[in-house]
């Protein structure tokens, strides 16, 4: 584990995790060298054991050079690209002043024998170096030209731009580099993949994400350190949903929205996610929490965090802050109360499904070796990143602001539900809240698999009024939503249902010939053969505000049941038009159950509100 030393704190306030830890590990290493390497490592629970699931989504893990040795733990069937970290740039003339092992890194061997794409992460930090570097065309070349020798000689098949502290001045400098860098590299490398970081906010507009979107591979955001070592507040690391409704709302599903409103492509946004988490020392249990700022904040990786060697990440001291979806726990240490906000496979899970949800390129992670073979968080990159995804038959629907805070602006996204594509299934869908701009914002609902589908009844929605219960006839169904620039709103939430459709049992005397002679149906003098129970009535109206008129060829027993088989109302119909009185039903899906001599009839029947 990386000691951090209170006296290097005020040091490294404003760096990124990256950077932070970078600087650690040279006293790291120092420990390794005099005890084991690194490479004797023992597994905690063990790789998974071969290949479940493939990948459908991209999943960038960044693999840090103090972490060589780790990665015989890796789950290298859920890893897509294997990003080593790192080449540290000499800014005065793009030299390496480190490539940390890269051309012989038996991590980078074995990514590359696992057939993962292989990249190098390239690194400059700071304000001062970065504006030294990217203002010299010499040293920008030299460093254009190292990294195509270095890939080309390794086999590997491309670089991350990591270059963080970039200035507002050098907004311009960057782009160019970043497009001669692309077009250099593919000159020589056929193939070659260049991608850059993003910053979880970034804040200045440095990076200039339309003008390079058609040059790059991938923009991959840092959705970490929301909070971080120099926050007054103590708080989520990488917060799914605001934490602060009001004074701070970034967050990983803001940063998606906002670098996509900005010009990256969803095939090309990717959003890395923490394997760490942070520790505050707090005032009081509160949320948020005032930090001490005793010592700011301090990482915790996840290894360290499920070995929990002092106790204190217990049950008893895990807590769910819902609006963020975010885990945390709070716990003493010599009498001060301290908060760790960690993503554990509950909120890990809230953040790969959204990601999912949002459409875009994938996920990824910092850093591989921070679960060292601890497979909560990968388990969970199995559940929503490949093929064995399915929608679960009942879940809660929010817009993108999450249960209990506003949509982001200029939103504009498609999710397809498929809660079982096994069998044949309708979907209840049953709103909890609406409250969307009224002729600005709307959410529209498809039954189908795409937006070309057939809308539902009363879609798209806008403004406040809680629309019906909605049934579709399938097994899936898609919702879209879409705001502008102006008023935040509440959002919606509703939640569906997914249930078998009815199996009609045979028909025990389809060949039986009947002769009607009521008037009551029009059918007077008429002979009829019943190859199908279904033609025993018809219901109308059907969907209903009130009652409803059951007509039926024949006298018989009736039921109505709910959705879950239980018996709701019963009677006896006779042939011709029965007036069934529904003011005890609420709002919802029922089946009609008709039987006559063991042999049973069923209809669907839709209550919605007056």
């Amino acid at each position: 584990m990386i000691k951090w030393h209170f006296f290097y704190i005020t040091i490294l306030i404003g760096l990124s995790i990256h950077a932070q830890e970078e600087h650690f590990t040279h006293l790291e290493h120092k420990k390794l060298a005099q005890n084991q390497p690194a490479e004797l490592t023992i597994p905690k629970q063990g790789t998974r054991s071969g290949a479940k699931c493939e990948l459908d989504y991209v999943f960038y893990g960044f693999h840090p050079y103090w972490k060589n040795g780790k990665e015989v733990n890796y789950n290298w069937d859920l890893i897509s690209h294997f990003s080593y970290f790192d080449y540290a740039v000499n800014p005065s003339n793009g030299m390496p002043s480190s490539t940390h092992g890269f051309e012989t890194a038996a991590s980078v061997t074995t990514a590359l024998a696992q057939g993962k794409k292989v990249t190098l992460t390239v690194t400059c930090f700071g304000n001062s170096d970065n504006t030294t570097l990217l203002s010299s065309s010499s040293a920008k070349q030299t460093l254009i030209n190292q990294l195509i020798t270095l890939i080309t000689n390794r086999g590997a098949h491309g670089v991350c731009i990591d270059f963080e502290g970039i200035p507002a001045s050098q907004r311009t400098n960057f782009t160019n580099f970043m497009i001669d860098l692309s077009t250099q590299m593919r000159a020589q490398i056929p193939n070659a993949e260049i991608s850059t970081v993003l910053y979880s906010v970034d804040w200045s507009s440095v990076i200039d994400v339309a003008a390079l979107n058609s040059h790059l591979d991938y923009f991959i955001i840092m959705a970490y350190d929301y909070y971080w070592s120099g926050s007054a507040t103590a708080g989520p690391n990488s917060p799914l949903y605001s934490f602060e409704e009001l004074s701070y709302t970034r967050t990983v599903s803001r940063s998606i929205t906002d670098y996509l409103q900005a010009g990256v492509s969803k095939d090309k946004l990717i959003c890395a996610l923490p394997f760490y988490g942070r520790k505050w020392q707090v005032t009081n249990t509160t949320i948020p929490s005032p930090s001490t700022g005793a010592s700011g904040s301090a990482p915790i990786f996840f290894d360290d965090f499920k070995d929990n060697v002092n106790g204190y990440y217990s049950i008893a001291n895990r807590n769910i802050f819902y609006p963020s979806e975010q885990t945390y726990y709070n716990y003493y240490i010599g009498g001060q109360l301290n908060q760790l906000f960690i993503d554990d496979a509950y909120s890990m899970a809230k953040k790969l499904k959204h990601i999912r949800n949002t459409g875009i390129a994938g996920s990824g992670a910092w850093a591989l070796g921070y679960c060292d073979g601890y497979n909560d968080l990968w388990d969970e990159v199995e559940n929503y990143l490949t093929n064995c995804y399915q929608d679960p038959c009942r879940d809660t629907i929010y817009d993108f602001g999450g249960p209990l805070r506003k949509t982001h602006n200029n939103e504009d996204y498609i999710v397809k539900v498929t809660p079982d594509s096994s069998n044949e299934k309708d979907v209840e869908i049953v709103f909890e809240s609406m409250n969307l701009e009224a002729g600005f914002d709307y959410l529209y609902i498809y039954e189908g698999s795409d937006t070309l589908a057939p809308q539902v009844l009363g879609s798209p929605f806008t403004g406040t009024t809680l629309p019906d219960t909605i049934i579709i006839d399938t097994n899936f169904f898609t919702y879209r939503l879409k705001t502008d620039g102006g008023v935040k709103s509440d959002g919606f939430s509703f939640t569906y249902q997914c249930f078998d459709q009815p199996v009609i049992p045979v028909d025990t005397i389809s060949d039986t010939t009947i002769v009607d002679t009521g008037d009551d149906m029009d059918t007077t003098n008429t002979s009829y053969v019943l190859e199908n129970p279904k033609d025993w009535f018809s219901i109308y109206p059907n969907p209903t505000t009130s009652d409803i008129i059951i007509n039926s060829l024949f006298e018989g027993d009736f039921t109505i049941n709910n959705l879950a088989g239980k018996k709701v109302i019963e009677g006896i119909v006779f042939k011709g038009k029965n007036e069934i009185n529904l003011s005890q039903l609420t709002n919802g899906t029922y089946y009609i159950i008709l039987n006559r001599n063991n042999a049973v009839s069923m209809s669907k029947l839709i209550k919605l509100s007056p």
